[in-house]
């Protein structure tokens, strides 16, 4: 029978009331438990996974496997340490999540399997590396490449934001400031111009007619963005739209080497741990390969692994993973020739990371330029809409 957590408020002998969660196959052996601590039961219900799940950041778990490295080295009790670490978490959904696995450890499970419950806030990858390192004894030192390996992810991801957020930027205001002028401003001109009976430009009418459908139905518009939005969130979800969009991605040529980059250095950080951490190579290669996030180095690994079940070495099937750049290819054959692969990966991850951080800034310094010719291009169409009805004015006045 499965082990169910509990949130409880119950009364102690002094009457004083207290609160938390516990663990227990039914709601009687819960109440059993609490009457066993000398507590007397107010209130019991199972905890419900959240609706609507909110997301658990990188940086999160990073904090998480850190903390929880410290206080496993300390030899502190497993249960009592996730609690310490629970109590410094704000009220939110991890916390609930790292008190239950308190309670469910406490009631015997080993810690991987408690993880094994919340697969979609800990990852495939996390919950694997414990488990083999429960299993080698090596807890700390897992927990310690997890922290470094979360925090270096992060930092990569922040990066890749960073790059993006003032373009991003520029185009939300430069998208209100033409609504802005297209809905208000230029249907204003256009009415002075119809009281002098000027003959108004194609591409004056043009802006006229999209500023009057725009009054007319910018709830429909409103509407139709917020629907676009969802949509394509959903959308995004589906494995074949990721897939899709990831191929397509790598044919633009800077936002491709970005990917490969990245995609890279996860897969060697996630290789390197999982073989530190104790887990055979054909489990580890499968699970980098699905932490790169790319379709394709994913589809070159399943090919290499296939290969090394039917016996060949990981230094000459290597060379069938495209994907990979020739220098991680060579890194990894020496690495495993040397039986040093672990180190290897890390060496590979640190080049590639340090590789895609330039890339980023290269990102930046390209898009910059482009947007201020399309800026200025789209100042331009806008006040030529208002200036050229003006200078036909002023031609008519002349004759």
């Amino acid at each position: 029978m499965s082990v169910t957590s509990f949130h409880y408020r119950a009364l102690d002998k002094a009457g004083i009331k207290q609160s938390g969660v516990t663990a227990a196959t039914t709601e009687t052996e819960a109440y059993r438990k609490l009457t066993a601590m000398g507590l007397v039961p107010v209130r019991l219900k199972p905890v419900m996974p959240p609706l609507l799940s909110s997301r658990v950041s990188g940086k999160q778990l990073a904090e998480f496997a850190f903390q929880f490295s410290v206080l496993v080295s300390a030899r502190i009790p497993i249960a009592d340490g996730l609690r310490s670490i629970a109590e410094q978490e704000g009220p939110g959904r991890f916390r609930t999540v790292i008190e239950m696995l308190a309670t469910r450890i406490e009631a015997g499970e080993s810690i991987g399997s408690a993880m094994s419950e919340h697969r979609d806030v800990f990852g495939e990858t996390f919950i694997a590396t414990i488990k083999a390192a429960e299993q080698s004894g090596n807890l700390t030192k897992a927990l310690d490449y997890l922290a470094e390996m979360l925090d270096r992810q992060e930092e990569l991801r922040q990066q890749m934001k960073s790059a993006m957020t003032y373009p991003a930027i520029i185009v939300l205001v430069l998208t209100l400031a033409v609504g802005f002028l297209v809905g208000f401003v230029i249907p204003r001109f256009a009415k002075i111009f119809a009281s002098r009976n000027v003959e108004l430009p194609l591409l004056t009418k043009v802006m006229v007619y999209s500023g009057e459908f725009m009054q007319a139905y910018w709830w429909a518009l409103g509407i139709g963005l917020v629907g676009a939005f969802f949509l394509a969130r959903i959308a995004l979800a589906r494995p074949a739209v990721q897939t899709a969009l990831d191929h397509v991605m790598h044919k633009v040529p800077v936002i491709r080497d970005i990917l490969i980059s990245s995609g890279v250095s996860r897969f060697a950080r996630v290789l390197g741990l999982c073989l530190s951490s104790g887990i055979n190579l054909l489990d580890a290669l499968e699970m980098a390969g699905r932490a790169s996030g790319r379709a394709k180095l994913i589809a070159d690994i399943e090919v290499v692994c296939r290969q090394v079940r039917s016996g060949g070495r990981i230094a000459a099937v290597m060379e069938h993973c495209k994907y990979l750049p020739p220098f991680a290819r060579r890194m990894i054959a020496s690495g495993d020739e040397a039986a040093e692969l672990p180190r290897m990966c890390a060496v590979i991850a640190k080049q590639f990371e340090r590789d895609s951080a330039v890339r980023c800034k290269r990102l930046a310094t390209i898009i910059e330029p482009l947007l201020v010719v399309v800026v200025a291009g789209i100042v331009l169409v806008v006040a030529l809409s208002v200036f050229l009805p003006m200078w036909n004015s002023m031609g008519l006045m002349g004759s």
